[in-house]
């Protein structure tokens, strides 16, 4: 019979996020078994707690949900190392509860600040967004943010750095940024890095780009106009907490940065098109 756990037996991480603070705790015996995973995982937060009189948001991981001392636990996740797809589940985990807790919007999209320039990348699965920032945060030397769920608000836009889900397996593992194997929700194999240069948030975008990959030998780049952004912006929320929020803070995004569609065949194209139009764009208009 499986011993409950004790308050001792935690590894525990905290982290302040808009007017709450977050303590993850982790069952000693969970994070024995991959410390290079739940240390990725939880990168930008502390590893000890936060003084403060702002309200205590408490997660829960364990092997099972039964070795949690009272059912009182509202959030947690449960590690079957059994199953080759628990990492890629926890991260899933981790996302829905950020977007139940945290006072913002949440857009499926990845954030990464590049040449001085923090960037949201905004689109539908398969159009290559993350594939985009592991070559600009690895290749590129850019700073990470998030990936696949980004969480804004009117002042913040904030990421957890989470570990990179590859599909693209011609990218090799064999370097000190790869973080292990895992198998997403579809049945795909996934392969985790880890970009070195990371941020927890950035008060500013710069530029939305809605990247398109093709396979047809299209590379090109445009910018789009508010309308258009602000349907697009639409179509990729996540969750919000409600609609006046969101219509709130999407507009001000808009009206904050720059925005284009990108159709790419490849990551180089792609970064070379986003360093000749967007970031000089971008530039010149600060200077304006």
């Amino acid at each position: 019979m499986c011993s409950r756990m004790s308050e001792d037996s935690m590894r525990r991480f905290f982290r302040k996020v808009f007017d709450n603070i977050i303590c993850v705790s982790v069952d000693s015996k969970v994070y024995n078994y991959d410390p290079t995973m739940f240390e990725a995982l939880f990168r930008t937060y502390e590893s000890h707690p936060i003084l403060g009189t702002r309200s205590l948001i408490d997660y829960y991981v364990v092997s099972e949900y039964k070795e949690l001392t009272t059912k009182n636990y509202t959030y947690y996740s449960e590690c079957n190392f059994e199953n080759p797809n628990w990492r890629f589940r926890l991260i899933k985990d981790l996302e829905i509860f950020y977007a139940k807790v945290l006072d913002s919007i949440v857009v499926h999209g990845s954030c990464i600040r590049y040449l001085e320039k923090n960037i949201l990348l905004l689109g539908a699965r398969r159009s290559g967004k993350t594939t985009l920032t592991h070559y600009l945060s690895i290749k590129k030397n850019g700073t990470y943010i998030d990936d696949d769920c980004v969480y804004i608000n009117e002042k913040l836009t904030i990421g957890f750095a989470m570990p990179l889900p590859i599909r693209d397996s011609t990218i090799s593992n064999d370097n000190s940024f790869f973080i292990a194997h895992t198998v997403d929700t579809d049945g795909f194999d996934r392969t985790l890095f880890l970009p070195p240069r990371y941020l927890s948030c950035v008060s500013k975008i710069d530029a939305i780009i809605f990247p398109m990959y093709n396979n047809d030998e299209k590379n090109e780049i445009r910018q789009v106009n508010e309308d258009e952004a602000f349907k697009k912006i639409l179509s990729n929320i996540r969750s919000h907490n409600n609609m006046i929020n969101l219509f709130n803070t999407c507009k001000q995004l808009i009206r904050g940065c720059s925005c284009f569609e990108l159709q790419h065949t490849n990551s180089e194209n792609a970064c070379a098109m986003i360093e000749k139009e967007v970031c000089n764009e971008t530039l010149e208009k600060e200077y304006k």
